[in-house]
C-alpha cells in the first residue's frame, strides 16, 4: 500500500510540473495589443504595433471650423515628445508621428494630448490614454 501511494504522489508531481510548464508557455506567448486607436474630444492616438513593441505611433487632432496652429504632446514611461507646430484650415486634420521603437512593460500607459493655438496661448483639445495589455 505505501508503494503504491508513493508512487502515486511521483506521477502527480510529475503531472503537476508539466501542467505548470504547459501554462507558462501558454502564458507568456501571448502577444500584447498594442494595435487601435484611442480618441478623446478633438484628439485621437493610432498604434499599428502589435505586442509590448511599439515603433511609431500616430496622433491626429481634427480641427472643427477652427483653422489654427496646432501640435500633440505624446508621452509614456521613459519618453515625452513635442509634435511640431503647423497651421491647418477648417474641417481638416492635423497629423504627425512621432517615433518611439521601444518595448513597454504590461500596463504601460500611454497619452496624446491636442493643443489648439487661440492667439495668446494654447487650448487643450483633447487627451486620450491608452495601457499596454496583453492579448
Amino acid at each position: 500500500m505505501y508503494t503504491v501511494a508513493k508512487s502515486m504522489a511521483r506521477s502527480m508531481a510529475v503531472m503537476g510540473v508539466a501542467v505548470a510548464a504547459a501554462l507558462a508557455v501558454l502564458l507568456t506567448s501571448n502577444p500584447a495589443s498594442a494595435d487601435g486607436s484611442w480618441s478623446n474630444h478633438q484628439t485621437t492616438i493610432i498604434s499599428r504595433d502589435a505586442g509590448l513593441y511599439i515603433g511609431t505611433l500616430e496622433v491626429a487632432v481634427w480641427t472643427q471650423n477652427i483653422p489654427a496652429s496646432y501640435h500633440a504632446r505624446v508621452w509614456g514611461p521613459g519618453f515625452s515628445v513635442d509634435t511640431k507646430s503647423e497651421y491647418v484650415g477648417a474641417f481638416r486634420t492635423y497629423r504627425d508621428w512621432v517615433k518611439v521603437d521601444r518595448v513597454f512593460a504590461e500596463g504601460a500607459v500611454i497619452c496624446a494630448e491636442g493643443w489648439r493655438y487661440n492667439g495668446h496661448g494654447y487650448d487643450s483639445i483633447g487627451l486620450p490614454c491608452f495601457t499596454v495589455t496583453r492579448t
